[in-house]
């Protein structure tokens, strides 16, 4: 309590195939960061963490098994 964590956080991953070779993603997720982190940092570090999260699962798929 009251060191910044993280309070709560879920969510869900859903593939789909899209056609020979391709993969649809859904990723939905719920943070609740707790503390008093102010709204615009909060967005600031989803909207630049949830593109390089994404681009890592891409690069992790193009990888030999």
């Amino acid at each position: 309590p009251g060191s910044g964590n993280i309070r709560e956080t879920s969510g869900a991953w859903v593939l789909t195939e899209a056609g020979p070779g391709k993969t649809m993603i859904f990723y939905h997720v719920l943070n609740d960061p707790g503390g008093l982190i102010p709204r615009w940092a909060y967005n600031l570090a989803i909207t630049q963490s949830l593109p390089d999260l994404l681009a890592s699962v891409a690069r992790r798929a193009r990888e030999p098994k």
